[in-house]
C-alpha cells in the first residue's frame, strides 16, 4: 500500500504547496457525480460531489473526505471543486483508487 505517499500529498496541501505541475482543465470534475443529501428530520439539504472509483471485483476502497476553505462555501455544488480537491483527485486516480466526498459547506454556516 502507498499510504506515505498519499500522506506526503495530504500534508504538503494541508501546508500550502502546490503538488501540480500545471493549470488543470476543467474536464476531470465531469468524473465527479452532482449529489445533494437532504435531512428530512431538519428539513436542510448540503450539496456535495462524490468520485466512485472504477471498481474492481470484491476490493475495498479507502474514502477522501475534501473539506474547502472559506472561499468556497456556496450553494452552486462545483465551488468546493477549485480548490486543492484536483490534487487529491489526481492522486487517486493515479496511485490509489478511492472514493473522494466533497461537501459544500452553505454561505449562512
Amino acid at each position: 500500500m502507498k499510504r506515505t505517499g498519499f500522506l506526503s500529498l495530504i500534508s504538503a496541501l494541508c501546508m500550502g504547496h502546490s503538488v501540480a505541475a500545471e493549470k488543470p482543465n476543467d474536464h476531470w470534475k465531469s468524473e465527479f457525480q452532482v449529489k445533494q443529501y437532504s435531512s428530512q428530520l431538519v428539513g436542510d439539504t448540503l450539496p456535495y460531489r462524490l468520485y466512485t472509483p472504477h471498481k474492481r471485483s470484491k476490493e475495498k476502497y479507502p474514502l477522501v473526505l475534501f473539506l474547502h476553505g472559506t472561499a468556497e462555501r456556496g450553494s452552486d455544488n462545483e465551488a468546493q471543486l477549485t480548490s486543492s480537491v484536483h490534487e487529491i483527485f489526481e492522486y487517486v486516480r493515479g496511485h490509489q483508487d478511492a472514493y473522494i466526498i466533497a461537501p459544500q459547506c452553505p454561505n449562512t454556516s
